[in-house]
């Protein structure tokens, strides 16, 4: 709008001018405008100021009010008083407008110099604007994902590079033994032993040496001999075994995994306990003086809904209940890290044994 708009001015520093003009300065303003292309961004500022102005009515003098409105209405072609879709800006335009003229900017000098642009026109400064104050965070938005996706190409194209730059040397710089014929069981059984990681888990083997019972130890039932099944068996155990009297705790309830086929273990863990869906950890079994019971049954419900109504009635949890669990999760997190410490050095571990070994293999004269 001429000379009458400046980048500093929002609606209502706008509007103040435009009530000091008088009829034919307002005249001279409006043909000077109809001479003009306006941008997209100009036309959603007009009608932003327009909206603003309709706010003053009934509060101001009237005359005054109506030679302002009838030159804001008037101002914009009714061809262009629908506001067309925004323009799209390219990627050097939006860098201009935060100073950034180099497309190898930062997060960090973007962020600042947002910041400054938000301090200047965020709505509620004393000179702020809206419309600009948008577009300026439209702009931000796009450039940060634009960072964002170089910074995944960038990650790509290193392990591009480096898986490329791997094979290149495997291909030219590898040795290799080319008398493959005589291969040495006794020699490359030697290495392995040498050379084997010895895994957090060995399972039960010690426990199983330092614990063995003789038969001697083992109280034969008489109930159960000859034609032995599981319903006499069964049967003799509910009768002869008590229940465990020892108070039971009961804890924070935790998932588990329900498939009886596939039998996971979490990366990075060692596996304490073996029990499945269709037999016990062995060690539970032999030191544990009875594990349930063949009468437990689970609840069993008819419907979802009727599963749903149970739960209404589930009692919210106490204040000494809520600590717990949180106590819980905390500790949760902490296993969790320290799993993923005990995998990335389990890991490299490995990784370094095998460049040891692979190396030793070549160099030796294990095939020869």
């Amino acid at each position: 709008m001429g000379n009458l708009i400046s980048i500093d001015d929002n609606e209502i520093s706008v509007i103040k001018k435009l009530y000091k003009l008088n009829k034919e300065e307002l005249k001279i303003v409006f043909n000077h405008v109809k001479k003009e292309k306006l941008t997209n961004i100009e036309l959603g500022f007009i009608n932003s100021i327009k909206n603003t102005h309709y706010k003053l009515k009934d509060k101001i003098n009237n005359d005054s009010f109506k030679l302002v409105n009838t030159f804001l209405e008037n101002i914009v072609p009714m061809e262009e008083k629908v506001v067309p879709k925004p323009r799209e800006y390219t990627v050097k335009e939006m860098l201009s407008i935060f100073n950034l003229h180099n497309s190898k900017y930062t997060e960090q000098e973007l962020k600042l110099s947002y910041k400054k642009l938000a301090m200047r026109y965020h709505p509620d400064r004393p000179n702020g604007n809206n419309d600009k104050f948008q577009l300026i965070t439209r702009f931000y938005n796009a450039l940060m994902e634009d960072l964002k996706l170089k910074e995944e190409d960038k990650q790509f194209n290193e392990l591009k590079m480096a898986s490329q730059d791997y094979i290149t040397k495997q291909t030219s710089d590898n040795k290799q033994n080319t008398k493959l014929n005589r291969f040495e069981p006794k020699l490359f059984n030697k290495i392995f032993e040498e050379n084997r990681i010895e895994e957090d888990d060995d399972g039960y083997t010690k426990w199983i040496e330092s614990n063995s019972l003789s038969d001697k130890d083992i109280k034969k039932n008489n109930k159960i001999s000859g034609n032995f099944n599981s319903n006499s068996f069964n049967t003799t155990f509910e009768q002869e075994i008590e229940h465990p009297k020892d108070i039971v705790i009961y804890k924070i309830p935790e998932g588990l995994f329900s498939s009886s086929s596939i039998q996971p273990q979490e990366l990075g863990s060692t596996k304490q306990n073996y029990t499945t869906n269709t037999y016990s950890d062995f060690k539970e079994a032999h030191t544990t003086q009875r594990i349930g019971g063949i009468n437990t049954r689970l609840e069993n419900y008819n419907s979802v809904d009727e599963l749903k109504h149970k739960r209404e009635n589930i009692v919210k949890l106490s204040q000494t209940e809520l600590e717990e669990l949180e106590v819980y999760n905390q500790n949760k997190k902490k296993q969790d890290e320290d799993r993923l410490i005990n995998l990335k050095r389990k890991d490299e571990r490995h990784f370094s044994n095998y460049s040891k070994i692979h190396d030793r293999m070549l160099q030796s004269n294990i095939l020869r």
